[in-house]
């Protein structure tokens, strides 16, 4: 599938079918781009009237990056000839390409509206209508884009995402194993096929196909996050960690991984280890509270009581508004016989809070 990139645990990536058609002049396909300029911007001294001319120039133009040249070669195209399909789908192409999606939009739907026979102008408006919100006008393109083209895995996979958005995930599953049988190879669909099995709640088939994802795609550090998630699901501990260790042997400074590795090493109560994992993440994002927090906890554990001050200072300097971080620090402050601290902390514990009731990993004497 051309535009295959990772899919993150949480969100889907669209494929808007790439290039520009050509036009009808085959025989100068073959050469460098540059001849087929000359040669195109010569017959059309001949021919200043010839959209098929204006419309391959256009596409020659966008290969070597002339893009303004490109807009008016296409625009004379259909200035020319108004229902000249080719000039209004390369136009449309271009216009998406720019960024001006409306524009691309228009165009779009002038090409339907020509040649609605053509699966690539529907798959491609249904990308551009998704991008602003319009499923439902999205989806019905990728409907018309399959039935003018079964196989098309595109389409399909696009309007998996459509189903996948709308929480259907049985639907987005069904067709993802459409393109999955069309093209076994692919990563993408694998680990899309993975995403909506986990969301479905169907945690066998998403670790199956995340399996495949990471024969696949080796070199994939999500897929292992998300395996280790899920045979955290599964109660299976050792295998998470292994999971979480692969992603990190691939990306070392992976928050994710990091940051579920870290949490189930302290409720596993692997104090040191955890401990490590906290400091990683720190370094890695200074602004982290929380991390700081569970440092200081775990150091209190540990009986580092300094060590746990500083880090509460840290979290609390980062989130002066997060009443337990002054209650977990009144706590370190008893340990350690600082009365006076230690309440003079409570106090703005209960002043932040408003509340009496305490909740707190910390064990008071």
């Amino acid at each position: 599938m051309s535009g295959s990139r990772r899919v993150l645990l949480s969100l889907l990536v669209i494929v808007l079918t790439a290039g520009f058609h050509p036009g009808r002049a085959q025989g100068q396909v073959a050469k460098p781009v540059d001849a087929v300029i000359a040669t195109l911007e010569k017959a059309l001294q001949k021919d200043r009237k010839n959209p098929e001319l204006w419309t391959t120039l256009g596409v020659a133009y966008v290969s070597k990056g002339r893009t303004e040249e490109a807009q008016r070669a296409f625009l004379r195209a259909v200035g020319i000839k108004p229902d000249h399909f080719g000039a209004r789908y390369n136009l449309g192409v271009f216009y998406a390409d720019q960024g001006r999606t409306a524009e691309a939009i228009e165009q779009y739907r002038k090409a339907v509206a020509i040649r609605p026979q053509d699966p690539e102008a529907h798959n491609n408006l249904g990308v551009l209508l998704w991008r602003e919100g319009d499923y439902n006008g999205a989806l019905r393109h990728y409907e018309n884009a399959m039935s003018l083209r079964p196989n098309y895995s595109q389409a399909l996979y696009n309007a998996g995402v459509i189903y996948f958005t709308k929480a259907q995930y049985d639907r987005a599953i069904g067709l993802w194993r459409r393109v999955r049988d069309l093209e076994p190879r692919s990563a993408l669909v694998h680990y899309s096929l993975a995403v909506a099995h986990g969301f479905n709640a169907q945690f066998d088939e998403a670790m199956a196909a995340y399996h495949r994802v990471a024969e696949l795609d080796p070199a994939n550090h999500e897929v292992h996050t998300n395996l280790g998630y899920l045979y955290e699901k599964k109660g299976r501990v050792p295998e998470a960690l292994a999971e979480y260790d692969r992603a990190l042997a691939l990306k070392a400074d992976d928050i994710r991984s990091l940051s579920a590795r870290a949490r189930l090493l302290r409720e596993l109560g692997r104090l040191p280890e955890a401990l490590r994992e906290y400091e990683a993440l720190v370094r890695l994002n200074p602004e982290d509270a929380e991390s700081f927090r569970l440092i200081g906890h775990i150091r209190f554990l540990q009986g580092e009581l300094d060590g746990a001050i500083d880090a509460l200072k840290q979290a609390i300097g980062l989130r002066p508004d997060y009443p337990q971080l002054h209650y977990d620090l009144s706590l370190v402050y008893r340990k350690k016989g600082l009365e006076d601290e230690a309440a003079q902390e409570y106090s703005v514990y209960r002043l932040k809070s408003f509340s009496f009731e305490l909740s707190s990993e910390y064990a008071p004497e």
